[in-house]
């Protein structure tokens, strides 16, 4: 199925999206990202635990992120570092992990950078196809959620946008 989602653009004009919602197909790294910035930028324009966890890749500390134990009804969930949007808010669950988890993403917004299996399980490492910054630990196969797929991610790699406040968001 797809969601619709409708944002104003800075002119005043409406937007309208699909999206498809459909199982993440976690892709090939893009050729080029549409947000470029030195390391020196990045560290300027993120707060440190931000920074570490986006451009570095490190593990925030479990159950203190922001957005732990919010669930809104509307709106997404976009990259902290470029706001590309990555995920709906409806498919945010308690996955008891400590971090954010989504069932799925939408398509084409992270791409597979490598791959763990330190922990014995298949650990997909998601980026931002916007700008490259470290997302989400992406598994499969586990049989928590109808999408079979359970993304988890940090409160640090992701921000809030109500559904009315969707303008110069980059579709």
């Amino acid at each position: 199925h797809h969601r619709h989602i409708t944002a104003t653009a800075c002119d005043g004009r409406r937007l309208h999206k699909i999206m498809s919602i459909k199982s993440t197909k976690i892709k090939k790294k893009p050729r080029k990202f549409a947000i470029k910035r030195s390391n020196d930028e990045w560290a300027a324009y993120l707060k440190p635990e931000q920074y570490d966890v986006l451009r570095k890749g490190s593990l925030a500390k479990p159950w203190r992120g922001e957005y732990l134990n919010f669930f809104p009804f509307d709106g997404v969930f976009a990259c902290r570092g470029c706001g590309a949007i990555l995920y709906a808010s409806d498919r945010k669950f308690d996955d008891a992990s400590g971090y954010c988890a989504f069932d799925q993403c939408f398509q084409g917004r992270l791409y597979c950078s490598r791959t763990d299996v330190s922990t014995g399980v298949k650990v997909w490492i998601a980026n931002c196809s916007g700008c490259g910054s470290n997302i989400a630990r992406v598994t499969r196969g586990e049989q928590r959620t109808n999408t079979n797929e359970r993304h988890v991610v940090s409160s640090h790699s992701i921000k809030y946008l109500p559904g009315n406040q969707l303008v110069g968001t980059i579709f």
